[in-house]
């Protein structure tokens, strides 16, 4: 036969969540954690690219008009 287990005392519950959200406060990664090197040189990278290809398509559509 299966025992059940006692219920809990909710002060208990209480105490047992605060320490386990302290803890994982405590062990969490920064938000903001600095980005590796070659991530921050791949946006800037992509961004260059991005407005290369916005300029030649802004030039090509001032080619059409004139």
């Amino acid at each position: 036969m299966s025992r059940i287990p006692p219920t809990p005392n909710p002060d208990q519950m209480q105490a047992r969540l605060e320490a386990t959200l302290g803890q994982n406060l405590r062990n969490r990664i920064p938000l903001k954690a600095p980005k590796a090197p070659l991530v921050a040189r791949w946006e800037e990278i992509n961004a260059t690219a991005k407005a290369a290809a916005d300029a030649d398509r802004l030039r090509k559509s001032l080619d059409l008009r004139g």
